[in-house]
């Protein structure tokens, strides 16, 4: 998380650096990207970095977060709409999700992402809350009670076990595609949606005997 003196900083300063970086991570591998290079592109000085962020890590993480939580926060505006129903909601959502991480306009940030996650390449991790601690901090407790009752769940750990459940046939659909870009240069979205809704199916009512 960025120090408080960045977000004392003005907007259009806090938006350049952020812009750097992204263009910076975008381009290079983890590895590769470097903090003179955000530094030189967001023309700041570099000791005003650490007055900003703890490291190279520390700013990666802010940005791969506040990414996940647009989205995270996009689908919270469709729960009423789905009438709070987890699996109409992921039908719904994660298909568009697709659609931004392969051909959106962050889908180069996105792609070196999945390029160091697909090759277990992510020491930055260790500072990221992930998954469900990070789903649950974005819903109130009304939502939950709503999902919850929605889907018949017994207690936090059904919720728990169900979004890891959607996770995974999303993050498949992203292993798959991902594969196929590395391939071929195409992820064949329509393919990937395919997939990831009958995954999705299956998860909500079952095989049938």
């Amino acid at each position: 998380m960025p120090k408080q003196t960045f977000f004392n900083l003005p907007k259009e300063k806090r938006d350049r650096i952020i812009a750097a970086a992204k263009e910076v991570f975008s381009k290079n591998s983890y590895e590769e990207a470097s903090i003179n290079q955000i530094v030189k592109l967001a023309q700041i000085p570099r000791g005003s970095f650490y007055q900003y962020f703890e490291d190279k890590d520390d700013l990666y993480g802010y940005l791969s977060s506040q990414m996940f939580l647009r989205m995270i926060d996009a689908a919270r505006q469709k729960l009423p709409e789905c009438d709070y129903d987890p699996f109409k909601l992921s039908e719904q959502i994660l298909p568009s999700w697709l659609e931004e991480l392969f051909t959106g306009e962050d889908s180069s940030f996105y792609y070196r992402r999945l390029e160091m996650f697909h090759r277990r390449q992510m020491p930055h991790l260790k500072r990221q809350v992930l998954d469900n601690r990070l789903l649950d901090n974005c819903l109130s407790d009304e939502e939950m009670a709503k999902i919850t009752a929605k889907v018949k769940l017994g207690d936090a750990s059904d919720f728990d076990f169900m979004v890891q459940c959607i996770s995974m046939a999303f993050y498949n659909s992203i292993r798959v595609g991902f594969i196929n870009y590395e391939a071929t240069g195409d992820a064949n979205l329509d393919e990937l949606k395919a997939k990831l809704l009958r995954d999705l199916h299956y998860l909500e009512v079952g095989f049938e005997k």
